[in-house]
């Protein structure tokens, strides 16, 4: 197992098959797959594969994606936290993804371990800005974006439904960083 990013309290890793069964678990929640994709649950099949494709897939070819978030005390999978590529409107875009059990809701994981992504992607990655993507009711990702100095951007046509997209620039973070206001 690659481990990605440590925080406080967190372990970032690369995804393994034996993450199956706790993602099986998450996936097939309907209240934690409410925002994401189009809000639907995943099989054990479905989850299976979206484990494949992230290992055989995405790591090797944008050198980053979805992480299996440990908790550093217990060893417990609290969920899957990264880095997604996508194109939107013509450009490319890098967005910190996160999803939680709901057992890890309210603690401050999601934000802790976005603060860490965005700071893994504009030290290790070129890109000149990161996004949060998340259904405008979304109240908790909303949260985590503010909290980890994005604003919003706009909103945008995805998943056959509105999603709005936060973000914050590279110069942003660097302001940030040196202490700064931007």
């Amino acid at each position: 197992m690659k481990i990605i990013l440590e925080t406080e309290r967190l372990i970032l890793r690369e995804m393994v098959m034996d993450d199956l069964d706790e993602f099986a678990k998450m996936y097939a929640d309907d209240d934690v797959m409410k925002f994401i994709g189009n809000g639907s649950t995943m099989s054990r099949e479905e989850t299976e594969q979206s484990i494949h494709v992230m290992l055989e897939k995405y790591y090797p070819k944008y050198g980053f994606g979805l992480w299996t978030t440990v908790l550093k005390s217990t060893n417990e999978v609290l969920g899957r936290c990264g880095l997604l590529y996508w194109e939107i409107e013509g450009a490319p875009e890098t967005e910190i993804a996160y999803l939680l059990k709901r057992d890890a809701w309210g603690m401050g994981y999601g934000t802790e371990a976005a603060r860490a992504i965005r700071d893994h992607a504009f030290k290790k990655f070129p890109a000149e800005r990161v996004i949060s993507l998340m259904y405008p009711d979304n109240k908790a990702s909303e949260n985590v974006a503010l909290k980890n100095g994005m604003n919003f951007l706009k909103e945008l046509e995805m998943f056959s439904t509105t999603v709005a997209m936060y973000g914050i620039s590279r110069e942003e973070w660097l302001a940030e960083e040196a202490g700064g206001e931007f």
